[in-house]
């Protein structure tokens, strides 16, 4: 088969693809990229559709990158300490990641922007924001934004009330996937990865891709 015959079969087979399963592709990279999820859900057929022409060895699954590491919450309570009744809290926020550009807060809904760190080597970046009158319990989410305004990582969770006047909630994140490539026949293999990957990530984060030729 010639060449222009190949690249004409190539783009058709793209094209076909793209279109029946609604799903994006990089026809100049050669590489047609897809949800992970897609691949796994029973009501659809897309892991027979590709499984009948790519080996588990040639569908390349991708885990996307963290940048959060760390949040810390300091908060004293109002009226816990003599002759004060409002509350104070400290949101300390440390990424990785010289993508990073500025984080979302929002505090029970309401957001603020912090548009640059107080403290950075460049990769590592640590952003705070205070607080005045919040409750003793609250719920934080945490949005970090790339330069180009691109949604890089959201983080959701609740700060619990903590037993002092004064209390502190440093939670520090690891992964054992995030940013890494793995083959679709190595998750199979490595029950313990595939396992991790699921637990690390949410499952439409995950992007899957197969060349196309």
């Amino acid at each position: 088969m010639n060449m222009k015959k190949k690249h004409i079969i190539t783009l058709l087979l793209s094209t076909v693809i793209a279109t029946a399963l609604l799903l994006p592709t990089n026809v100049f990279a050669n590489t047609f990229v897809f949800k992970f999820k897609e691949f796994l859900l029973n009501e659809n057929s897309a892991a027979e559709n590709y499984l009948d022409f790519k080996s588990t060895r040639e569908i390349t699954v991708n885990a996307p990158k963290k940048y959060i590491e760390q949040v810390e919450v300091l908060h004293k309570k109002g009226s816990s300490l003599a002759e004060t009744d409002v509350s104070i809290t400290n949101v300390d926020i440390l990424t990785n990641g010289e993508e990073v550009s500025f984080i979302n807060v929002f505090v029970n809904g309401n957001r603020r922007t912090i548009n640059r760190p107080f403290e950075t080597d460049g990769i590592k970046k640590k952003f705070e924001i205070g607080y005045a009158t919040l409750n003793d319990n609250f719920d934080l989410r945490i949005e970090v934004i790339s330069e180009n305004n691109e949604m890089l990582e959201v983080m959701n969770f609740k700060v619990p009330e903590g037993s002092s006047d004064i209390f502190r909630i440093n939670q520090k994140f690891t992964y054992k996937t995030a940013g890494k490539r793995y083959s679709l026949y190595d998750l199979l293999a490595g029950r313990n990865v595939f396992t991790d990957l699921l637990v690390e990530h949410k499952l439409e984060d995950i992007d899957a891709e197969f060349k196309l030729d």
